[in-house]
């Protein structure tokens, strides 16, 4: 790992978007420890795997340079339209859940960020299991968003429905998913405008990239 541990609060702070600092310390009174060596390594898009105990603060940690990089993505050339006027949201992350359960917590715990930070008109979410309706699926593949939340079995009929795959195509998402044997890790990308990608694992040799690859 590149990135050196940032081993105070005000330093991790002072690393984030204005934005979400304000947030956090509105929120948390300090990093935790998985935080202080993750968040750092993940602003700096590096692939990392994080193992620490239940309560510590993993997913927070991942979703805090999720959300760094989608706000500065927002604050880029073109970006600053109202979600009004924008067109449907690009797949910028895909959180892949073992359980249907984790997802809807998962779903939970992200929408707090974005609703405290004032953004739920820009920053959309998606939570596809095999519990969608029909009516939430539409509105995916209408809209878009730029967090998925699903399940290996909801992803993998979603990369096998061909309308899907091409809508995706259209509109030249930044995120490609890929199956290897390894854990959801964030990946660095060629393109330093871009956002990290993610690797997804079902412990299996690796396969095509589908409709997300970045050609």
């Amino acid at each position: 790992m590149k990135s050196q541990v940032v081993g105070t609060f005000q330093k991790l702070v002072r690393l984030l978007h204005p934005r979400l600092s304000q947030w956090f310390r509105a929120t948390y009174p300090n990093f935790t420890h998985a935080q202080l060596l993750a968040v750092p390594a993940i602003l700096d898009r590096e692939s990392i795997l994080l193992t620490s105990p239940t309560g510590s603060g993993k997913t927070l940690a991942a979703f805090l340079g999720i959300f760094d990089l989608l706000l500065r993505k927002l604050d880029g050339p073109g970006e600053a339209r109202t979600s009004q006027h924008a067109g449907p949201a690009k797949v910028q992350c895909i959180y892949v859940s073992p359980l249907r359960a984790l997802a809807y917590d998962i779903g939970k715990n992200v929408r707090a960020p974005i609703v405290g930070m004032g953004l739920e008109k820009k920053l959309r979410i998606a939570l596809r299991t095999g519990d969608t309706p029909s009516s939430e699926r539409v509105k995916f593949r209408e809209r878009g968003a730029h967090i998925l939340i699903t399940t290996p079995e909801s992803l993998a009929v979603m990369l096998a429905q061909e309308s899907y795959a091409g809508e995706q195509a259209r509109r030249g998402p930044d995120t490609f998913a890929r199956t290897t044997g390894a854990a959801a890790l964030p990946r660095k990308s060629k393109d330093v405008g871009a956002l990290p990608s993610w690797t997804f694992g079902d412990g299996g040799a690796a396969r095509g990239a589908g409709p997300f690859s970045r050609r």
